[in-house]
């Protein structure tokens, strides 16, 4: 009985994580941005969060309003997001989209 409630909990965990999973890849996640292209940067919050990691990585804030893990910028090298502690790097104009709004870059 107990392990059929774990087996049945093991599913459904499985099931509920591919969207999570699947997301951030549907977005972009796995392409390497390019330098003056706009990016979401997904951090950690401690340290700084996200805008920590734009400052480190020399980049540059283009929208008003920062999400708790996230911040939409521009990099004119963005191969330093990974050393500088980025958990993804996604599309900027994808997930902007998904909202309505259309970037430039």
């Amino acid at each position: 009985m107990a392990l059929q409630r774990f087996i049945d909990c093991a599913r459904w965990g499985v099931a509920l994580s591919i969207p999570v999973v699947a997301f951030p890849i549907s977005l972009g996640a796995t392409v390497a941005p390019e330098p003056g292209q706009p990016v979401l940067v997904v951090a950690p919050p401690w340290s700084g969060g996200a805008a920590g990691i734009v400052e480190r990585a020399s980049g540059r804030e283009i929208y008003p309003t920062r999400a708790p893990l996230a911040v939409m910028a521009v990099f004119d090298d963005p191969s330093q997001l990974e050393t500088a502690g980025a958990w993804l790097v996604l599309d900027g104009r994808r997930v902007a989209a998904i909202c309505g709004i259309e970037l430039g870059g």
